[in-house]
């Protein structure tokens, strides 16, 4: 009889499914797609024959000296340079570009570091001292250099085919912003609203395109002082956490509570509840929020999809969502000093001063960068400051409205169900104030 191994839970009992093991190898599904191309690159340049020494062979069948010459590299980074990306993945056609080459010539260097050093091999450790970034070895000022001449090669290949656009994607500012949200207002729709309603949000958090998508109501919360809702959102890169502002804006092309209040009442406050999870927009989560959000931006520019044809605007060549935390990093660079900048775009300073690593985000810091953002002038430079304070509905007690009756209403006219909707956004809700506030918004 076979018998199967059973896991014992940690003390006081599993809170999840038990992962495997940790590893310090990158785990996302991106990661491991550019590992398997870049061990496919290798393969297909062993059969090539552009290295005699290695001509004929699989990567399984080479042997130590072959992964401990240089030139070894040296071959495969010119062979990968003077190719293009094949059918089928993204940029298919056209050069490989210069991080792309160093990332698979990383991979092969650390693929080799894992089978051969700390083997008792003097020759091979000295060898992958390459991979200190602070070592002095001749192999390290090696690698430098084949980087640094990696990026040289591409530069010049680049600006003879007059292809020296940037690898970057191109700002989107708050007149995009504006021009994107006013032609799904005039669309309308249910779909047209939460789609401006996310691209508000996401150029207010100054977030990547893909983080927006994991805001969860649990993490929002209503500053009493400050008079406005603050969520907080993932970073993905770093794994660490940033509050950020959801303003009201200038005008109700940029004002969240406009948006939120749209949505509101053409789709309801409806939240996705995953594992108890209820994200703020929920049709923006999952892996691909980043593409989704993209297509937000595209489906409403010229050429995008039919149905948005009779509102569409023109924007630049191949807009993106990315484009948003671009324009939000150029704004915001312009308008208050990097010191506050940082909290709004979650980039790290630890590394200038260990300052920087007692100074957390808080609503104080987010505040200056928030007002620019949501489209009004910036403070006096250096300044901190309190957010824009979207409207009151208790300004209506001066003509006599009650209140306490005007919860059922803001309910009815922005469709909040208790059956549907996160008990936050109900009466006697967390962050209660933001729908009351939408209210008074359109009011």
């Amino acid at each position: 009889m076979e018998t199967t191994a059973t896991t014992t839970p940690p003390p006081g009992g599993a809170a999840a499914a038990p992962a495997k093991a940790i590893t310090a190898k990158g785990a996302s599904k991106s990661w491991e797609a550019v590992q398997t191309a870049g061990r496919k690159a290798f393969e297909a340049f062993l059969a090539s024959n552009h290295y005699p020494k290695v001509a004929g062979l699989t990567a399984a069948a080479l042997r130590k000296e072959h992964w401990l010459d240089a030139e070894l590299y040296e071959h495969f980074a010119g062979w990968i340079a003077g190719g293009v990306v094949p059918p089928g993945r993204k940029g298919a056609g056209e050069p490989y570009q210069n991080g792309t080459i160093k990332g698979y010539v990383q991979i092969l260097v650390n693929a080799a570091a894992a089978m051969h050093k700390g083997r008792g091999d003097p020759a091979a450790d000295l060898f992958f001292t390459c991979l200190d970034v602070k070592a002095s070895t001749p192999t390290a000022i090696w690698y430098r250099g084949l980087r640094k001449n990696i990026k040289r090669f591409c530069f010049e290949r680049d600006k003879k085919a007059g292809d020296l656009g940037g690898e970057g994607a191109e700002p989107l500012y708050l007149e995009d912003v504006r021009r994107l949200v006013r032609a799904y207002y005039i669309k309308g729709t249910p779909e047209a609203c939460a789609r401006a309603c996310a691209i508000i949000a996401a150029h207010q958090s100054a977030g990547r395109s893909s983080e927006i998508g994991y805001v969860d109501t649990d993490t929002a919360s209503w500053d009493s002082y400050f008079r406005t809702m603050y969520a907080v959102q993932p970073m993905s890169k770093p794994s660490e956490l940033k509050p950020f502002a959801l303003c009201a804006g200038a005008d109700r092309y940029c004002c969240f509570y406009a948006a939120f209040g749209y949505r509101a009442a053409r789709v309801g406050f409806q939240v996705l509840d995953e594992d108890d999870t209820h994200y703020l927009f929920p049709d923006l989560h999952g892996s691909s929020a980043g593409a989704k959000l993209t297509k937000y931006v595209k489906d409403v520019c010229e050429g995008g999809l039919q149905r948005y044809s009779e509102v569409a605007i023109e924007l630049h060549d191949n807009p993106s969502a990315a484009g948003l935390r671009v324009g939000a990093c150029n704004v915001l660079a312009t308008a208050v000093p990097a010191e506050f900048a940082t909290h709004n775009t979650g980039h790290s300073r630890n590394s200038e001063s260990a300052y920087f690593e007692y100074l957390r985000s808080s609503h104080a810091l987010v505040a200056p960068g928030a007002v620019v953002l949501a489209g009004f002038p910036p403070q006096p430079w250096g300044r901190l400051c309190v957010t824009p304070k979207p409207p009151k509905i208790s300004a209506l007690t001066a003509i006599g409205v009650d209140l306490v009756g005007l919860g059922p209403l803001v309910d009815c006219t922005l469709l909040v169900d208790k059956a549907t909707t996160h008990e936050d956004f109900c009466i006697g809700g967390g962050p209660r104030p933001p729908p009351r506030r939408d209210e008074a918004r359109h009011v």
